[in-house]
């Protein structure tokens, strides 16, 4: 298994200074299946440039439950961003 900085045998490389965090947010409405299809295809372009990893769980139709891995230099500004989202509320935050 490669060491940190080094990279992997698919050439991608293994970062050193990640922030993970968890986020707890309530909807503000109901988002339905085209909606939500595309919340997760712009979260995906984002998520590709930015060198952003996560899993976003959607509850109930109420709850997002969501995990974050990225960069160090860019955490505080995706958390605000998050935060600033007019189409949920947070709750509970880990960072």
């Amino acid at each position: 298994m490669p060491s940190f900085g080094q990279s992997t045998p698919a050439g991608h490389s293994i970062r050193e200074h990640l922030t993970a965090f968890v986020y707890i947010s309530r909807a503000e409405k109901s988002f339905p299946y085209k909606e939500m299809r595309a919340l997760l295809d712009r979260s995906r372009i984002n998520n590709e440039k930015h060198d952003v990893t996560s899993c976003l769980i959607y509850w109930q139709e109420a709850v997002f439950i969501q995990y974050i891995e990225e960069p160090d230099d860019t955490a505080r500004q995706l958390m605000k961003n998050i935060s600033l989202d007019s189409n949920h509320r947070i709750l509970v935050t880990t960072n």
